[in-house]
């Protein structure tokens, strides 16, 4: 019975040795996906607080000037900037939408 049991355990065992490694991995790619993702959601944040700096120093030296001849090209660049800030609003939807489909296979394999 012992002999038995031994058999069965060193069968079974470089099975779950394969299994333990592919789990492991599979956390590393996560892991390395979710990285990826929040350093994308960053980067657009960062390049949209330049964006919106840069917008706003801009104007800032438009109306510091002389002459009011440069207010039909305030109004351009609002909505410009309206819609550049709906298109970074729409990425970070997309980036989080992807975040959260990674995430998801992953958590239900861990339950």
């Amino acid at each position: 019975m012992l002999n038995d049991a031994r058999t069965q355990t060193e069968r079974w065992f470089p099975t779950m040795k394969l299994c333990r490694r592919a789990y492991e991995e599979g956390k590393c790619a996560f892991a390395g996906r979710s990285k990826q993702a929040d350093g994308i959601v960053n980067n657009a944040v960062a390049d949209a607080d330049q964006i919106r700096n840069n917008a706003i120093r801009y104007t800032d030296e438009m109306l510091a000037k002389p002459g009011n001849h440069y207010y039909p090209f305030l109004d351009t660049a609002e909505e410009h900037l309206s819609g550049l800030k709906s298109s970074l609003q729409d990425s970070r939807s997309i980036v989080q939408s992807i975040v959260l489909h990674w995430q998801r296979p992953f958590r239900s394999k861990q339950g």
